[in-house]
């Protein structure tokens, strides 16, 4: 089954997430994964109990949590959604050129994926995919 994937980010409040990304899977009946993407420097560190958290969150919304260590996030999401088959992300919404550049790289190397931001209220906004924005274009150009 196609999964709601919570992507998240090094800076985020990830309960408003996790809760956005569960009430989306509970809607459509779909599972719920989160993923963490940290730089390879965090391996150096010791994030314990903030895995902890993580982790217990995710539970707690019935996701399966998986942490990866690399220093290029929009390949590991990239990939694991290409593997999971995701059709739907939740995500912070990008502060940073980065995190910007990122959720680019996965709106363009995956194109049918719906992306929905959480600001820092915890509002969810939409964004469409890329092929339906395509179909809006066609149909505006006619």
């Amino acid at each position: 089954m196609q999964e709601v994937l919570v992507l998240m980010s090094e800076r985020c409040a990830y309960q408003r997430l996790i809760w956005a990304g569960e009430e989306i899977a509970q809607s459509e009946g779909r599972p719920l994964k989160v993923i963490g993407v940290k730089p390879r420097r965090a391996l150096r560190e010791n994030p314990g109990a903030e895995l902890e958290k993580l982790f217990v969150a995710a539970r707690s919304a019935g996701a399966e949590m998986t942490v990866y260590y690399n220093d290029d996030p929009a390949t590991v999401a990239v990939e694991h959604i290409r593997c999971h088959g995701a059709k739907r992300m939740v995500a912070d919404v990008p502060s940073t050129i980065r995190e910007s550049e990122t959720i680019g790289r996965i709106r363009s190397e995956c194109p049918d994926l719906a992306i929905d931001f959480v600001d820092d209220r915890g509002v969810l906004s939409g964004y469409p995919t890329m092929l339906e924005l395509a179909k809006t274009a066609c149909a505006h150009a006619w």
